[in-house]
């Protein structure tokens, strides 16, 4: 099967194309858009600052304005009103259904999605039954947390990957020190040696364990990976005979769209408001 995830070197494919450097560059600046959209923005004008301020970068006074935040924000107003979920001539399905989305936090998490979808123009969303609490979850999810392969004729989506971001994606954010530990942990903060990863396709679910290609003793080692059993389901099969999860793309092509320029341009303008800023107050002082 082109896509049995049962086949390691299908696996092997996906996770090699993962670590290509236009897939892995694609993940990083989507880690970056998230941080620069919080309001992280002091790291990357610092960074600019070096590269053109280098011996004077250390006395400029950092301006963190979020165009980023407050342009996506603008643009992200789907659920500024909550909208009405009705199934038509059933009142118990209705109720049903809004139980399910109250339980599940759809609507903040459909916020969220509306506000990412606007900052990277497209994104992904994972409705999880958990079966231990009887109950639907909403994930947003980040597109640094997740891998997808699409149909290249008519991009329907064919399977998403999942695991945390490394430390390769997340260095820039400068707060990590590399170190795993037993508690949570920031998701700029990743060390790992070796990456778990859990896959879903319409018929499997599998997890995996990910060792990348090394050189040892002059010697080159292949990537591979190790299956993992999934508790309570020993044949990694897909219960659901549906991906639980929902791609959408301002783009109709199978590829990702186009990067939104809207995080450079607000390390952009940060860095010449950090001189502008720093040029006044030096000014100020001479007079």
């Amino acid at each position: 099967m082109e896509h049995d995830l049962l086949n390691k070197q299908v696996i092997l494919r996906i996770l090699s194309d993962v670590n290509g450097s236009e897939s892995k560059q694609r993940r990083k600046d989507s880690f970056n858009a998230y941080q620069v959209y919080k309001g992280n923005i002091d790291p990357y004008v610092e960074t600019e600052l070096k590269r053109t301020r280098a011996k004077s970068y250390k006395n400029y006074t950092y301006s963190d304005i979020s165009l980023s935040g407050l342009i996506t924000d603008k643009r992200a107003q789907a659920y500024d009103e909550e909208p009405i979920r009705s199934i038509n001539g059933n009142e118990l399905k209705t109720e049903a259904l809004s139980d399910i989305y109250d339980e599940g936090d759809a609507d903040s998490q459909l916020e969220f999605f509306d506000a990412l979808y606007n900052l990277n123009r497209h994104g992904l969303i994972w409705v999880n039954y958990i079966d231990a609490k009887k109950r639907f979850q909403f994930m947003t999810l980040q597109p640094y947390e997740a891998v997808i392969v699409r149909d290249q004729n008519d991009g329907e989506l064919l399977i998403v990957g999942l695991n945390y971001p490394s430390s390769e994606i997340t260095q820039d954010s400068k707060s990590g020190d590399g170190v795993k530990n037993i508690i949570a942990e920031s998701q700029a903060d990743s060390g790992a040696e070796q990456e778990t990863w859990v896959f879903w396709s319409k018929n499997q679910h599998v997890k995996v364990l990910y060792r990348k290609g090394h050189e040892l003793m002059g010697k080159k080692v292949q990537s591979d990976i190790t299956y993992e059993q999934i508790e309570g389901n020993p044949d990694s099969k897909n219960p659901l005979d549906i991906l639980p999860f929902v791609f959408k793309s301002t783009d109709v092509s199978p590829d990702y769209p186009v990067t939104n320029p809207l995080t450079k341009q607000t390390i952009k303008f940060n860095t010449q408001q950090s001189e502008t800023m720093t040029s006044k107050n030096i000014h100020g002082t001479g007079i």
